[in-house]
């Protein structure tokens, strides 16, 4: 969203940060001393392409350094490995985490789980195992979808990943349109029409609980919006691309963050001076 101060260190949100475990020491010493002198970060999503299982030395090491850090609340780790592999998350591990976390009421530091969901079938008993021992120690766990083509995008496969996720005790966070890095391989491929997306939505609504409801999101190169709320959908040239219109004083705020900021290429402004992000991974 606007420029980082360290390579392992990534910023989508305003007040959410993703740092790299898999980085090496010196790197990650810089995105923790980044972090600890920017008071709107209160968020910090962790991820390591080796597993977060065979990252807990470096997991503990930011966990100690954020203990530090006041303004910083939250520490969610990303792991794709939790849905691929539960059997690594044996009892120690659980044990490990589940003492990261921190709810006084002085200075709480709440740990997150989030977990990328594509199927129902991965939410089997072994991944409830795991659910069930997190959540005992504190511990909360959330899933993020992305909608990838011929994989997921049926309008029964979605609410059947989060009545899944609400029977093992995952809260659904956000369905990920576009963006996401599971999706940036096959999004060129196969991208997703906007009619699907609407689609989808008017399913979860008439069929999904009210707790399983997503909020359906894009990760554009601005940072993330809302599917009809925050990002508004154009046709975006004769191919079919598109492109989000953002509000318009979404520039005004990245601008708040890094003073520095400037508009990545391709990012133009409207007549009414509102951002327009093209997007790629759906069409019209």
């Amino acid at each position: 969203m606007v420029e980082s101060a360290c390579d392992a260190l990534e910023r989508l949100h305003r007040t959410r940060v993703e740092l790299d475990l898999g980085a090496d020491d010196e790197r990650i010493a810089s995105a923790l001393d980044a972090i600890a002198t920017d008071e709107i970060v209160t968020d910090v999503v962790v991820y390591s392409d080796q597993g977060v299982v065979r990252s807990l030395h470096a997991l503990g090491r930011v966990h100690r350094r954020l203990l530090d850090v006041p303004h910083v609340t939250a520490l969610r780790i990303r792991s794709r490995l939790l849905v691929a592999e539960p059997q690594t998350f044996t009892n120690g591990v659980i044990d490990r985490i589940g003492s990261l976390t921190r709810l006084d009421v002085v200075r709480p530091l709440r740990v997150e789980v989030e977990v990328p969901v594509l199927h129902p079938t991965e939410l089997g008993d072994e991944l409830g195992r795991v659910v069930r021992g997190l959540r005992r120690r504190g511990v909360s766990m959330y899933a993020v979808i992305p909608l990838l083509m011929h994989l997921n995008d049926e309008a029964q496969q979605v609410p059947a990943i989060t009545s899944g996720c609400r029977r093992l005790g995952i809260e659904v966070h956000h369905l990920v349109l576009a963006g996401h890095p599971v999706q940036c391989e096959g999004a060129a491929v196969h991208p997703v029409p906007v009619g699907r997306v609407v689609d989808l939505g008017t399913a979860l609504r008439r069929d999904g609980s009210g707790r399983e409801l997503p909020r359906l999101i894009v990760q554009t190169a601005l940072g993330e919006c809302d599917f009809g709320l925050t990002g508004e959908p154009l046709r975006h040239g004769d191919d079919g691309s598109v492109a989000f219109r953002l509000p318009a004083g979404w520039l005004d705020a990245l601008r708040e963050v890094d003073p520095a900021f400037r508009p990545p290429d391709g990012v133009t402004l409207g007549p009414d001076g509102r951002p327009i992000v093209p997007v790629h991974g759906l069409t019209a």
